[in-house]
């Protein structure tokens, strides 16, 4: 079936062929790279400029910013917070 499904599953891409998605194991199926070298050498290189450009945009939000990522560090916490309790549960039951 996978010899069958193995030339279905290559992407031709810019005149390439490339591998599409993979037949994985417990985590379902994943994509390959399609990057090719000239796009990898090729993409933009972050440098301080282009964060200071990005955080200029985001300065007028600044607010909401904070926000969302005072919302993400309380969302973390409360997700520690069923596994300290079951492990407080377990270790009281057997002494």
């Amino acid at each position: 079936m996978v010899q069958i499904l193995a030339p279905l599953l290559t992407v031709a891409y810019n005149g390439t062929e490339r591998e599409g998605i993979h037949m994985a194991g417990p985590g379902g199926p994943r994509r390959g790279s399609y990057l090719t070298e000239e796009e990898k050498k090729n993409s933009p290189k972050i440098t301080k400029e282009l964060i200071a450009r990005v955080f200029s945009y985001l300065k007028p939000y600044w607010k909401q910013l904070l926000l969302v990522l005072a919302c993400i560090v309380v969302s973390s916490v409360c997700s520690l917070f069923p596994s300290i309790l079951t492990g407080n549960i377990i270790d009281v039951l057997t002494g």
